[in-house]
């Protein structure tokens, strides 16, 4: 058998395990700064949209106008639906949903309303 007599540069398991993970977790922090930014804009048209419906579910509890319809606000169109709950006599579920100018619902929230 041929000796070999030459040293080679070589690098140990531990310092090769230990670049691995410090490159694993700049992948993984970069990854997640990425999905924030890309889901950061949904933020805004969403809380938009359930600050619209607030105020939309307190006029039609205090004026008791409850009938079906839809509303344009801005680019947004608002459904309204009023049925009755689970067989009950006084209890109404009502939804309202906002839909943006591309026909995608963009949020929406169901509520109880009590009949007097």
């Amino acid at each position: 058998m041929a000796k070999i007599k030459t040293k080679l540069k070589a690098t140990t398991i531990l310092e090769s395990m230990v670049a691995m993970v410090i490159a694993v977790v700049c992948l993984s922090i970069g990854t997640m700064v990425i999905v924030n930014v890309l889901n950061s804009d949904k933020g805004y048209p969403s809380l938009k949209a359930d600050l619209l419906l607030n105020s939309i579910s307190n006029k039609l509890k205090n004026e008791k106008t409850f009938i079906d319809g839809e509303e344009r606000i801005e680019n947004l169109l608002i459904k309204k639906t009023f049925e009755k709950y689970a067989d009950t006599e006084n209890l109404l579920q009502m939804t309202l949903q906002v839909i943006d100018e591309n026909n995608k619902p963009i949020f929406e929230r169901k509520e109880l309303i009590l009949q007097e």
